[in-house]
């Protein structure tokens, strides 16, 4: 069923379980930077622009929490430092 809707499902899952680990702590912030970071290597060049979209509970989660070694919070910082 996937497969038809993004060709690319087989990929995603399987990077998925290859880097995703169990963890303790609010997540949510690292998990849009792991987005980011590897939606920048899929058109093989540096994006111009990111758009995330998250569930709202990950937008809720995530923004009070600091980033770390950047002074910012939130997800939208989260991923711009995913991606560079």
């Amino acid at each position: 069923m996937h497969d038809a809707i993004n060709p690319l499902w087989k990929q995603y899952i399987r990077l998925l379980r290859q880097c995703v680990v169990p963890a303790l702590g609010c997540t949510e912030p690292i998990a849009v930077a792991f987005a980011s970071a590897q939606c920048r290597d899929l058109p093989g060049k540096l994006p111009e622009r990111i758009t995330v979209w998250v569930s709202r509970d990950i937008y809720k989660n995530g923004m009070g929490v600091s980033v770390p070694g950047t002074g910012m919070v939130g997800p939208p910082a989260a991923a711009a430092i995913g991606a560079p």
